[in-house]
């Protein structure tokens, strides 16, 4: 059955009384009745529109009529003109006593509940009359008439479009026939489509075509026929970038609604003629999240040959296989065959300018700076996008003006009329002038006139000008459009397209029916998104549909939802055997149900793309303020968010949660993730705020004793170690053995970094008497007295303690621990000459680090692999490696990657480069030497980058770098520490007996007497 909404108006104290009692009334009817009321009407607050939304989604007005209000000649004034601009009944209901007269406005005589003559019985009835009937047979057959009248008068190829609209609508008009005359069976294989789109959604295929020997993977949606001629100049400046031989990456920009999807549709045929062997496209909006992965698959997708295409794909599914290792085979695989990659919407990828996504990042770099292939990636964006890679590659941007001129918007306009529905080929040249004084020239405004034209048979072009003007002048005039076109639907299609903003993604046509099924028994929403295509209301995608995001008159799918009450939270509450409130609550509860029976189906996780369900239940769960909901699916994802390297993302979502929990003890939880995230991607001074705050709300001495411990590792992580070791050592004296132990191994990190190694080892043994040395806790003990030992000269006692680690984090399947630990071993190998060693050991860390995707230990195992191939002579391996370390800088500074590939560059003679990196380095260590005694390592690092800069400028003034030096070896001569700040210097000066460069050796070794 149809939902009834019904908004209660009233204007004075004794109106407010009796509507609080008509909405109780309206609501306990069978089935119940939705009701709504504006409560702060009685707090006579001045009217702010936000109570328009109620009524914009109702029924029926009812007003309620009382003495009071006659007296004052106020009847809700704002109410009814919202009602009756929008066409909506507005009934009177006089309470027991009441006498007054109705307004013009009001339709009917007056309901007396009172009344001996049917009272509250007579209002009963007149409802029932008045519920919704499904008149879709009825409205889209009359439809089918007008257009099949003008398909017998048309030719060609609008005859082909009218005779395909009508089919379209006849297929309605059959399935809303059967489902009338036997709704069990239509109902039942509602449910049965509904089930195996859950399965679709569960593992989403991808959609391929081949046209001769062109392929496309996943087109663009298609939303016009009519080409992009009104974009010619933007079309040819694209194609020439994209057919330029060393421009590999460009940038798309314009304006929501500007036409940006249109000008890619009209791409690809003129791709397929220069020669292009195919296109791939993919969209944040999509079901999948765009990642390094996702691009890879698509490449892989367009191998020309089968049996090649299958391989590729297998090995890009083998997680045995680094993501930058497939990438290298497909690329040479492919060879000089042009292919293109379309990534649209990447303002969704993009902060400050830049791809957030490291991987991303590097994905770019590499099609951009790597030779011998003929892969391009056209990124399309709403923002700009200054950098795509780091370091910078030549991205050409290609703008589009957010309007088309005149003549171009005339054709544009009169192109979305296909068939002549609306008949826009007679519009006159003074009302095409009109249409663009109102739009601006821009696309999807246009569209918005088209669809209220489609939704509104027989409504005047010129009138709809004026209403639409009218509401542009204050502001809301695509919001007036989108409102209209809305209001315009009836029954089914209305509610379709109100499903559509309630997901607010793109979803397959079995999502909206599920999610109207309590409401619509039976509803195949397939065929009714068909028609909502036609009349540009949304777009397809494939089988997905989606609203069009608006430009910035229109706020694109919240408009739309907006003609939804918004309900009560209450409204989740869905009970399948009664009737269902129709509201927002209820709308975006059964949503996220969707997808939460999705996630059912799911069977593993392996990357980002399997985590779309949880994305979109999440969203969808914050949107309907399901705070706890979304926290219990956040903490869920927040495990492999974190393993990937995206903290960013953890970040924001558990940001989101702030002060919505509720419950003291979650919203702490949140809190204590939340700083965990600050600090693992290097934001210290955020976590140290929150963990203050959160510290003095926490609730029981153990949550207090959880805050301390973060709030110590904050002033760690921001380089105040003494601060770090005061605060890890006032915990020493609390009773918990958990906090014993994390606190030992804190202020064990302390010293060590401020180069007390015997202090340090012994805390690393304390912290052992109260953890198990045969659990996982014990493993990362291990290595750190196994890397302290390495600091002392110790390397087979370093060895022996970093191997038993490594048996440990096996044996607990940690395999990022197990990598570092490997990592570790490396670096040892290499302390004691045995280079080949050393390297295999990195190759093999960093194919585990790749394999757990963290972007701090790839960068780590990058450089143990850089240092080792420098230490042996071969420069360029080593520079290449150093370079592809710096590129993980998504949650750490990258100081040693820099500064070793600061050392091959100045070898290599690139001396501006050179600069720029030890300039870098000097740059980002600054901040963390402020502290009054700073990490030893960051000391000799500084002395190196100091060095490095007189090198690469030429100054030969090495006097900073020996007082840097100095300072070091104030600190600590640990001989590990020594050695290798030793080897990186001399490496950097090259065989230099200058003497200057020999007291800086002497400064670095500590035996220049300082």
């Amino acid at each position: 059955m149809e939902p009834f909404i019904v908004f209660v108006a009233y204007a004075s104290r004794d109106g407010f009384d009796f509507a609080c009692e008509l909405v109780t009334w309206l609501e306990s009817r069978d089935p119940p009745i939705n009701a709504s009321i504006d409560r702060d009407n009685i707090q006579n607050k001045a009217w702010d529109g936000r109570i328009e939304d109620l009524i914009l989604g109702a029924d029926l007005v009812l007003l309620v009529l009382t003495d009071a209000s006659a007296a004052k000649n106020s009847y809700a004034r704002d109410e009814l003109r919202v009602a009756r601009n929008w066409g909506k009944p507005i009934w009177a209901v006089r309470p027991p006593g009441s006498q007054a007269d109705p307004p013009v406005t009001v339709q009917g005589t007056p309901i007396d509940v009172d009344s001996p003559h049917g009272g509250w019985d007579h209002l009963e009835h007149e409802l029932r009359l008045c519920r919704p009937v499904n008149r879709t047979v009825e409205m889209l057959t009359a439809q089918v008439e007008k257009l099949e009248e003008q398909a017998d008068r048309a030719q060609g190829e609008e005859r082909k479009t009218l005779s395909a609209m009508v089919g379209r609508l006849h297929a309605v008009i059959q399935w809303e026939r059967r489902r009338a005359a036997n709704p069990a069976e239509a109902a039942a294989d509602v449910r049965r489509k509904i089930d195996e789109g859950r399965h679709q959604d569960a593992a989403p295929p991808s959609r391929e075509t081949i046209d001769g020997t062109f392929q496309i993977i996943e087109a663009p949606p298609a939303i016009t026929s009519a080409g992009v001629h009104d974009r010619h100049s933007e079309r040819e400046l694209l194609l020439r970038h994209l057919h330029h031989s060393r421009t590999r990456l460009v940038v798309l920009r314009g304006r929501c609604g500007s036409g940006k999807t249109a000008l890619l549709n009209d791409l690809i045929p003129q791709l397929k003629k220069s020669g292009y062997a195919g296109v791939a496209y993919v969209s944040t909006h999509g079901p999948r999240r765009v990642t390094a992965h996702l691009l890879l698959e698509r490449l892989a997708r367009m191998m020309p040959h089968a049996g090649d295409r299958e391989r590729m794909l297998e090995r890009v599914g083998d997680q045995s296989h680094d993501w930058r290792q497939n990438m290298a085979a497909i690329l040479d695989a492919l060879g000089d065959i042009s292919l293109l990659l379309i990534v649209d919407n990447a303002e969704e990828l993009v902060a400050d300018y830049r791809l957030t996504d490291v991987h991303l990042r590097e994905f770019a770099h590499i099609i951009g700076s790597k030779s011998g292939h003929g892969v391009r990636v056209l990124f399309v964006s709403q923002v700009e996008i200054r950098r795509l890679t780091n370091p910078p590659v030549h991205a050409p941007q290609v703008d589009i003006p957010p309007g088309l001129p005149p003549e171009f918007a005339a054709d544009f306009f009169r192109g979305l009329d296909e068939g002549g529905v609306a008949r826009l080929a007679d519009v006159s040249g003074a009302t095409m002038r009109r249409v663009h004084r109102l739009t601006h020239g821009r696309p999807r405004a246009m569209e918005l006139l088209y669809a209220v034209l489609r939704s509104e048979p027989g409504s005047d072009l010129d009138e709809l000008l004026t209403s639409a003007t009218k509401a542009a002048g204050k502001g809301d005039g695509s919001v007036y459009l989108i409102r209209r076109a809305t209001l315009a639907l009836r029954g089914p299609m209305q509610r379709v397209l109100q499903a559509l903003a309630v997901y607010d993604r793109p979803v397959r046509a079995s999502a909206v029916s599920w999610l109207l099924a309590p409401y619509d028994t039976g509803l195949d929403s397939a065929g009714v998104l068909e028609l909502l295509c036609d009349r540009r209301l949304i777009r397809r995608d494939g089988d997905l549909y989606h609203l069009p995001r608006g430009d910035e008159d229109a706020v694109n799918g919240r408009t739309v939802l907006d003609t939804i009450q918004l309900g009560s939270p209450g409204d989740r509450e869905v009970d399948p055997t009664r009737y269902t409130r129709y509201t927002r609550y209820a709308l975006w509860h059964r949503a996220a149900e969707y997808f939460r029976r999705v996630r059912e189906l799911e069977i593993r996780v392996v990357d980002l793309n399997d985590l779309g369900a949880h994305f979109s239940e999440i969203e969808l769960r914050l949107a309907g303020r399901e705070y706890p909901g979304a926290a219990t699916l956040i903490n869920e994802v927040d495990e492999h968010l974190s393993l990937w390297g995206y903290r960013s993302l953890i970040i924001r979502l558990r940001e989101r949660l702030l002060g919505e929990l509720g419950d003291v003890y979650s919203d702490l939880e949140n809190r204590y993730e939340l700083a965990s995230a600050y600090l693992d991607a290097s934001e210290p001074d955020r976590a140290i705020a929150l963990l203050t705050k959160a510290r003095a709300s926490a609730l029981s001495p153990e949550a207090e004793d959880a805050f301390r411990v973060q709030l110590a590792k904050a002033r760690l992580v921001k380089g105040e170690l003494d601060a770090a070791a005061t605060l890890y050592r006032n915990l020493l004296h609390q009773g918990n053995p958990l906090v014993l132990g994390i606190s030992r191994l804190g202020l064990a990190s302390c010293l060590a970094e401020l180069g007390m190694v015997d202090k340090a080892l012994d805390q690393y043994a304390a912290a052992l008497e109260v953890i198990d040395d045969t659990e996982k806790e014990a493993a990362s003990v291990f290595l750190n007295q196994g890397l302290l030992q390495q600091q002392l000269g110790q390397p087979l006692t370093a060895l022996r303690l970093i191997q038993r680690a490594r048996r440990l984090a096996e044996g607990h399947s940690d395999a990022q621990l197990a990598a570092k630990c490997v990592d570790a071993m490396a670096q040892v190998h290499i302390d004691m000459g045995q280079l080949d060693r050393a390297r295999r050991l990195a190759d093999e860390a960093i194919k585990a680090a790749a394999d757990a995707g963290n972007a701090d230990l790839c960068r780590e195992t990058y450089s143990t692999r850089a240092l080792a191939l420098l230490l042996g002579g071969d420069l360029v391996a080593a520079h290449d490696t150093a370079h592809a370390a710096t590129r993980f800088f998504e949650n750490s500074r990258p100081f040693a990657a820099v500064a070793l590939l600061g050392i091959t560059q100045v070898r290599l003679q690139k001396m501006e480069s050179a600069e720029a990196s030890f300039g870098r380095v000097q740059r980002d260590i600054s901040p963390l030497l402020r502290p009054k005694n700073p990490a030893v390592q960051l000391l000799d690092l500084n002395g190196l980058a100091f060095a490095g800069l007189a090198r690469a400028e030429g100054t030969g003034d090495l006097d900073p770098a020996i007082s840097a030096y100095r300072q070091a070896r104030r600190r600590t001569r640990a001989p590990g520490v020594v050695l290798r700040a030793v080897r990186l210097l001399d490496e950097l000066l090259d065989g230099d007996d200058s003497p200057q460069a020999r007291q800086a050796m002497q400064a670095a070794v500590g035996l220049d007497g300082a």
